[in-house]
């Protein structure tokens, strides 16, 4: 979600080949060679060249704007056994992806791994929710409005780098690409509030608060 510019960077291909005139190079890639003795920078700012783009969507490749990024879906599981207690987020609206910082990369050779690490100062989810399975000893089932607020979210994102050899250009060209892109998110501050908890239930909820994060608010209606 919010990693969506190493998505895209895996997509776009960075040139590691000389620039030809001939080639018409699309306004939200910033081209690096591999010759270049500052690569590593290169591609940072490649990033960066990235964002606004990435805010208002690029049409021309059916990528939508991130800024909300829209997300259908997405399932936590907070204990396990068959009736473990889960949570569903729904419709989520996710602010903020695009106002990341490059902290660092690190090019891998051959099987070693491409490396980098991304912050963000901070991101708003929306969203609807619902409960179900086991708080402790008791059935918790509920649903309602949830919202939080992510702070200093730092994005690790790993993969393979390898080179490809293209010719569309009617020349044989060299490219970067990245495959098995992997993500582990770390999140240093959260702040939740939730919204018609467990159908008022004020026992559940009361649970819930004490066994989450000393950030988490509850509000019930």
């Amino acid at each position: 979600m919010w990693f969506a510019s190493f998505s895209l960077f895996a997509v776009v291909q960075l040139c590691l080949a000389d620039t030809k005139d001939y080639l018409e190079i699309p306004e939200y890639v910033k081209q690096c060679n591999a010759s270049n003795p500052k690569l590593v920078d290169c591609i940072k700012e490649s990033l960066v060249h990235l964002k606004p783009y990435l805010a208002k969507g690029i049409p021309e490749i059916e990528l939508p704007s991130v800024e909300p990024f829209l997300m259908d879906e997405l399932s936590l599981s907070l204990s396990t056994g068959p009736k473990g207690y889960k949570i569903t987020l729904k419709d989520l609206k996710i602010y903020g992806a695009t106002e990341f910082n490059v902290r660092k990369i690190r090019l891998g050779e051959g099987e070693k791994p491409f490396e980098a690490r991304l912050r963000i100062p901070k991101l708003h989810i929306d969203a609807r929710y619902t409960s179900s399975g086991v708080l402790f000893i008791l059935p918790a089932l509920g649903g309602g409005t949830f919202n939080a607020d992510f702070h200093d979210v730092y994005a690790d994102v790993s993969g393979i780098a390898e080179k490809r050899i293209s010719n569309q250009t009617g020349q044989d060209e060299t490219y970067l690409t990245i495959r098995d892109l992997n993500v582990e998110l770390n999140v240093k501050n959260v702040q939740m509030a939730v919204k018609k908890v467990f159908n008022n239930n004020r026992i559940l909820s009361k649970i819930f608060f004490l066994n989450c994060s000393s950030n988490l608010s509850i509000i019930n209606n």
